[in-house]
C-alpha cells in the first residue's frame, strides 16, 4: 500500500539531481544471498545514504522464464524478494532516497513459450542472415498485440503492490536486436491490420528507402510508439497520479528508423532518459529540442578495464563524472550515473565527491531558454536523405555545433515540428546544417522569418528535397539564399605528370578550396580556407554577394599564390532578403569539420554568426561551454563549464575513449569575461561561491575562475 502522505513531504523525483543505475548490483547482491558486504539491507541504506544518493533505480523483475517480485500474472522464483524489496524500499524513504522499478519494455523472454504469436516481425532488410525473434536475447514483443495490455496490467500491479516511486525502461526500442544494425520491424498481422485500417496501405515486407510507402511506414511506427509509451504510462497513473515513467530514448548517432523513436517536441505524461559518453552535451541538446519539461542522460563512468570489471571503473577518478554531469546540467538535464556490478563500498567515495557536485548546482537547472542560434535537427533529412548511413547526417550536424558550441556562441536545437514561424522567431539566427528535407510549409515559415529580418545560415542540400526525401528541382529556397542549385559537384583532381598541372578526372569526396573575395573575409582568413568533403555546384543570383568563390584545385600541391586557382564558381555568399540575410555555404561543413577540426574551418562556420554581433560574448578557451536560460523575468543565468574532455572523431570505440581520455585532472579556466551587448545589467554574481561582480561601463564581467562549472547570474531592473 503506497504512502501518499510520507511522499508528499519529501522533495519530488524530478527535481533531485543525485541518480544511480542501482539494479544490477542489488539484484546480484540478493540473489547471491548476501548483501556484498553490508550486514543489513538497513546497513546497505545507510551506506547509499552516505554517498549522497537521492535516487535509485532498481530491478523488480529479470527477464528470463520467472521473476524476481511475485506477480498475479508472472510466476516467481524468489517469492521472499518481494518482503526483501519492501523492507529495501522503506528504508531508503526514510531516508529521502526514490526507488524506481527497472524493467526491459518491449524485451520479454519469459512469454516466448506462452505468446509466440506477439513477437515483433521485423521487415526484410537484405541480409543473409535473418533474425530469429525465438531467440531470447532478440525475444522483443509488439506494441500493438494484446502485450500493450498484458505490460500495462503488470506495471499497475506493481505500481500498487510496491511503494516505488517511478518505472525506468531500458529496451525501447520497436525492433529486434541482430547484429548491427537492428532490423525494422514490425510487420506481424496485429501492425497490418491497423496500418491498413488507418492508412489504407499495405505494410511493406522489404526495406526499401526510396519507396513512399515505406517512408510512411517509417513515420506511423514513430507516432504509435510515442502512443504507446503514453497509453502505458496512462494506465499507471490512473491508479497512482503524477507517477514518473521513463523510457531510454535512442538518441545515438547511429540510430536511424530501427528504433521508431521521434523527436518531434511535445509535453505528456512520460519522460525520456538518453544513453551517452562523451558528448552529453549534444544528447541533451537534443532532448531539449524536444521540449520537455524533464530529462535524463545515462553514462557510463571512464577508466574501465573490461578484464576486470563491466561498465564502471575498478578505481574510479570522479573527474569525467563530474564535468558530464556539469555538462548535463548546465543544457537542462539531470545526469544518472550507471549500474555499479561490484562491490558498492569500494565506490562510496567516488559517488559521495560526484553527487556532492551534483548538489550544489540542482537549484540552478532550466528555466526559459535564451533564444540567439537555433540549429536545426532533421529527423526527416536523417531518416529520407541519409537512409541506412544516419551516422553520417549525425556528423555533418555535429560538426556546426562543435564549432559554435566552441566558439561560446549561444545554441539550442530546433525539430522539425518547430520549425514554424511562431517559434522561430525569437532566434537571432537560424541555422540549417543540410536541412535537406523541408516542406513547403517549412520554406515558408524561413522565408517569413527572414523577410521580418531574421538571419539564416544555410549549407549544402538545404532545401533541396520535400519532407519525404523527394528532390526537387532546384533549392525551395533559392530566393533566400540568393542561389540556384546546379549539380553535385563530384569531381576531384589529380596531377598531371607531364606538366604539374591538374585536371579534374573521376568522382567521390574531395578537397574543397574557398577562396575569399570580400574584405572582411580576406582580412580573417588570406588567401585560401581548406577542407574536405561534399559540395555543390550552384550559380549566384544578381542581387548576391558573392564572399568566396571555389578554388579549381582540390589539394595545396603545386599551390601559389601569383597562379589563378579561381573557378569563379561561388562557394560563400551573402544575400539580403527583405529585412534579413542569408548566408549560403555549397559545402558539407559540419562533416568537413569533424573529420578536420580545423580552426579556420570553425571560423568559417562561425563567420556569419560573428559577423551579424551577439547580445552576450565570451571570451574563453575553447573547451568552455556556454549556455544561458532567463529567470523570475529579470535574471538572466549563464552556465559556464569547463568541459576538458576533447573532441573524439566520429567512430572511435567507446571503451577506448572512457579508458584512455579520462580526465586525470582538471584545469582551471581563469579570467573569462562575458559582455553584454544592447541591454544593461544592475548587478552580477556567482551564486555557487557567493562572490559579486563589479560591472564595467561596458557592460562585462570577469570570473575569476571556472573549475568545473560556474553560474554567472544577471540581474536586470524589470
Amino acid at each position: 500500500m503506497t504512502n501518499e502522505k510520507f511522499r508528499a513531504k519529501r522533495k519530488p523525483y524530478t527535481e533531485k539531481v543525485c541518480k544511480l543505475e542501482f539494479g544490477p548490483i542489488f539484484e546480484h547482491a540478493y540473489m547471491g544471498k548476501h548483501l556484498r558486504g553490508h550486514d543489513t539491507v538497513l546497513d546497505l541504506v545507510n551506506d547509499l545514504h552516505a554517498t549522497g544518493v537521492e535516487a535509485l533505480m532498481v530491478n523488480l523483475m529479470r527477464t528470463n522464464k520467472t521473476t524476481l517480485c511475485q506477480s498475479a500474472i508472472l510466476a516467481s522464483d524468489s517469492p521472499e524478494y518481494s518482503e526483501y524489496m519492501r523492507q529495501f524500499i522503506q528504508l531508503c524513504h526514510e531516508k529521502d532516497i526514490d526507488v524506481l522499478g527497472e524493467f526491459a519494455l518491449l524485451l520479454w523472454p519469459n512469454l516466448l513459450e506462452d505468446h509466440p504469436d506477439w513477437l515483433i516481425v521485423d521487415l526484410d532488410d537484405g541480409r543473409a542472415e535473418k533474425p530469429d525473434p525465438t531467440n531470447k536475447s532478440k525475444s522483443f514483443f509488439c506494441i500493438h498485440s494484446p502485450f500493450k495490455e498484458w505490460i500495462s496490467t503488470l506495471l499497475t500491479e506493481y505500481a500498487e503492490q510496491f511503494d516505488v516511486d517511478g518505472f525506468w525502461f531500458d529496451d525501447t526500442n520497436f525492433s529486434t536486436r541482430t547484429k548491427w544494425p537492428w532490423s525494422i520491424g514490425c510487420r506481424c498481422d496485429y501492425c497490418k491490420k491497423k496500418f491498413r485500417l488507418e492508412t489504407g496501405l499495405e505494410i511493406p515486407d522489404t526495406v526499401d528507402w526510396q519507396s513512399d510507402t515505406f517512408k510512411k511506414f517509417m513515420i506511423w511506427r514513430k507516432d504509435k510508439l510515442s502512443d504507446f509509451f503514453r497509453d502505458v504510462a496512462a494506465s499507471v497513473q490512473e491508479k497512482r497520479p503524477g507517477f514518473p515513467m521513463i523510457y531510454n530514448h535512442y538518441t545515438l548517432n547511429y540510430v536511424n528508423g530501427e528504433t521508431a523513436h521521434t523527436f518531434e517536441p511535445g509535453r505528456c505524461n512520460y519522460h525520456y532518459f538518453t544513453e551517452e559518453c562523451c558528448t552529453p552535451y549534444l544528447s541533451a541538446k537534443i532532448m531539449a529540442g524536444e521540449k520537455r519539461d524533464y530529462f535524463e542522460i545515462w553514462n557510463w563512468a571512464t577508466e574501465i578495464s573490461p578484464s576486470v570489471t563491466h561498465g564502471m571503473p575498478p578505481y574510479p577518478s570522479p573527474i569525467n563524472s563530474i564535468l558530464i554531469g556539469m555538462s548535463i546540467m548546465a543544457n537542462g538535464g539531470t545526469p544518472t550515473l550507471a549500474g555499479v556490478t561490484h562491490d558498492f563500498k569500494h565506490l562510496r567515495a567516488y559517488f559521495n565527491t560526484v553527487f556532492s557536485e551534483y548538489k550544489k548546482r540542482s537549484q540552478y537547472r532550466g528555466g526559459e531558454p535564451f533564444k540567439n542560434c537555433g540549429i536545426h535537427f532533421s529527423a526527416r533529412t536523417r531518416d529520407f536523405c541519409y537512409g541506412d548511413k544516419p551516422r553520417s547526417y549525425r556528423v555533418s550536424h555535429q560538426g556546426i555545433y562543435e564549432a559554435l558550441n566552441r566558439s561560446q556562441i549561444i545554441t539550442d536545437f530546433i525539430m522539425d515540428q518547430s520549425m514554424n514561424l511562431d517559434e522561430i522567431s525569437g532566434y537571432k539566427i537560424i541555422y540549417l546544417p543540410d536541412s535537406a528535407c523541408l516542406s513547403d510549409e517549412q520554406c515558408e515559415a524561413i522565408r517569413a522569418y527572414v523577410n521580418q529580418g531574421g538571419v539564416v545560415v544555410a549549407t549544402l542540400n538545404s532545401s533541396l528535397f520535400n519532407e519525404w526525401g523527394e528532390k526537387r528541382t532546384n533549392f525551395a529556397l533559392a530566393d533566400v539564399f540568393g542561389v540556384d542549385y546546379c549539380s553535385e559537384d563530384s569531381s576531384v583532381f589529380k596531377p598531371d605528370t607531364e606538366d604539374g598541372t591538374w585536371s579534374r578526372i573521376f568522382a567521390g569526396r574531395h578537397g574543397i578550396m574557398y577562396l575569399p573575395k570580400d574584405e572582411d573575409l580576406i582580412k580573417a582568413f588570406n588567401d585560401v580556407i581548406v577542407l574536405s568533403g561534399r559540395n555543390n555546384i550552384v550559380s549566384a543570383r544578381e542581387d548576391a554577394k558573392v564572399l568566396c568563390t571555389l578554388s579549381n584545385r582540390t589539394h595545396m600541391m603545386h599551390w601559389y599564390a601569383n597562379m589563378d586557382h579561381d573557378s569563379n564558381q561561388p562557394s560563400m555568399v551573402e544575400h539580403a532578403y527583405g529585412q534579413g540575410y542569408c548566408y549560403y555555404l555549397s559545402s558539407d561543413l559540419g562533416a568537413s569539420f569533424m573529420e578536420t577540426p580545423y580552426p579556420r574551418i570553425k571560423e568559417l562556420i562561425t563567420y556569419p554568426v560573428r559577423k551579424i554581433g551577439q547580445e552576450i560574448t565570451v571570451d574563453a578557451p575553447s573547451r568552455i561551454q556556454v549556455t544561458a536560460y532567463k529567470r523570475e523575468n529579470n535574471q538572466l543565468f549563464v552556465h559556464l563549464v569547463n568541459y576538458q574532455i576533447p573532441l573524439m572523431p566520429d567512430g572511435i570505440d567507446a571503451d577506448i575513449v572512457r579508458t584512455y581520455y579520462a580526465q586525470q585532472e582538471i584545469e582551471p579556466a581563469r579570467m573569462i569575461k562575458i559582455m553584454l551587448h544592447g541591454k544593461k545589467a544592475v548587478r552580477a554574481y556567482l551564486p555557487l561561491s557567493q562572490v559579486e561582480l563589479p560591472i564595467a561601463d561596458d557592460q562585462s564581467v570577469t570570473i575569476p575562475e571556472v573549475m568545473y562549472h560556474e553560474v554567472v547570474v544577471f540581474e536586470f531592473n524589470l
